[in-house]
């Protein structure tokens, strides 16, 4: 889960660096924190 997020936090960043903005970074994390959850879910409703 930490994982999904230090890779969204990083690309966040970057792109935010390379296209000049301050956008990409909070949606990159939602983005990977939503899909972090939706991968633990899934891990936990297995047998």
């Amino acid at each position: 889960m930490l994982g999904f997020i230090a890779l969204g936090a990083f690309l966040g960043h970057y792109l935010d660096s390379r296209w000049h903005t301050e956008v990409a970074s909070p949606i990159c994390i939602l983005i990977f924190v939503l899909l972090s959850i939706a991968y633990v879910a899934k891990k936990l409703s297995k047998p």
